[in-house]
């Protein structure tokens, strides 16, 4: 009786540690989670998030957090102002994972663009673009730069107090582009540059 019992207990033991490694291995883990992201226009709410699984067990549960106080427990949230979102993924067997993501803001479309308040040069550019804001700037500018299909390239917040010189390190691909700029009164504009590609 005593040996069928400890038969009994090394076996259900075994399944356990089995049944332990199978889901050990099948576990939701970070590389089991993607995002495709739209962007969104300033203050639209435009952004998506759809998130895809490959791993795990279902069913799950999300909790997403972003900016201002953002939560959601949706799987592909959206109507999405843009900024840094992170969800918390679990699973049925409490395996969880994290991602974030950023959704862009995109630019204004080409035809419907404002006067611009600042002049660039050169332009084309290189490299390097000379930034003289129409108005006296004394405080923070927030400079974006995006490619002709809306996708952001290159941003940069800076100190300034008059003309700006912004250093993108190296030459970007030959095309158009667009540069946005936010000055620290709240005025806003844009301006089409071309880089040179060399």
């Amino acid at each position: 009786m005593l040996k069928k019992s400890f038969f009994k207990y090394c076996t259900m033991k075994a399944v356990f540690s089995l049944l332990c490694c199978i889901l050990s291995a099948l576990a939701l883990s970070a590389a089991d989670l993607t995002a495709s992201v739209t962007p969104s226009g300033a203050g639209k709410k435009e952004g998506k998030i759809k998130l895809l699984l490959s791993g795990g067990f279902a069913p799950y549960t999300f909790s997403w957090t972003g900016p201002a106080g953002y939560s959601s427990t949706l799987m592909s949230p959206e109507f999405l102002d843009p900024g840094t979102y992170c969800v918390t993924v679990t699973d049925q067997y409490c395996g969880t994972a994290s991602l974030c993501v950023t959704v862009d803001e995109k630019p204004t479309a080409i035809g419907e663009l404002t006067a611009v308040s600042f002049s660039v040069y050169p332009n084309p550019f290189s490299k390097r673009l000379f930034i003289s804001p129409g108005n006296q700037v004394n405080g923070l500018v927030h400079l974006t730069l995006y490619d002709y299909t809306g996708r952001l390239v290159a941003r940069l917040d800076t100190e300034a107090a008059g003309d700006l010189t912004w250093d993108l390190g190296a030459p970007l691909a030959a095309g158009t582009y667009i540069l946005r700029a936010v000055f620290p009164d709240g005025s806003t504009g844009q301006s089409r540059v071309q880089a040179s590609g060399k």
